[in-house]
């Protein structure tokens, strides 16, 4: 079962603020990866998507607005899961394998590992290094329901 923990928006930004980065590795880069990745799928509308992510709607649409993205992690961490992608590309636009590995086969904590470790190795529009134990102190949200239409 997929997991993931909620976040006000206003701690989101604050807790990950964008960093200089390398080429690919800035925030418009990421959120242009995480739209090609969504926008492939049947159902476009952004509520649907956020929905099958299990992630904030406002979130989803703060990481992949066009103009002025800020990529949340809970959006970064569920496309990750959702789509079975490397976070290293994700994050920076380079593949590795060896990461990709880990973030398939570890569970949702050994996944922000990874992620926390890529960001350790390259410059990236979330500030991870510096906060450790986030994403470790909430419940995760109950399952979606099908609806009885």
């Amino acid at each position: 079962m997929k997991r993931r923990t909620t976040r006000s928006v206003l701690t989101l930004l604050a807790e990950f603020a964008v960093q200089p980065a390398a080429e690919g590795s800035d925030r418009f880069s990421v959120a242009a990866r995480v739209r090609t990745l969504v926008d492939h799928d049947e159902d476009s509308d952004p509520g649907e998507i956020a929905r099958r992510l299990r992630v904030d709607e406002l979130e989803l649409r703060m990481t992949i607005d066009a103009e002025s993205p800020h990529p949340t992690m809970d959006v970064l961490l569920a496309v990750i899961r959702e789509y079975a992608v490397d976070p290293t590309w994700l994050l920076t636009g380079d593949y590795d394998s060896s990461t990709h590995r880990r973030a398939v086969d570890g569970d949702r904590a050994g996944l922000v590992d990874v992620v926390k470790d890529v960001a350790r190795r390259h410059e990236t529009p979330l500030n991870i290094v510096a906060l450790p134990g986030v994403w470790h102190d909430h419940p995760p949200p109950p399952p979606p329901t099908a609806d009885a239409g």
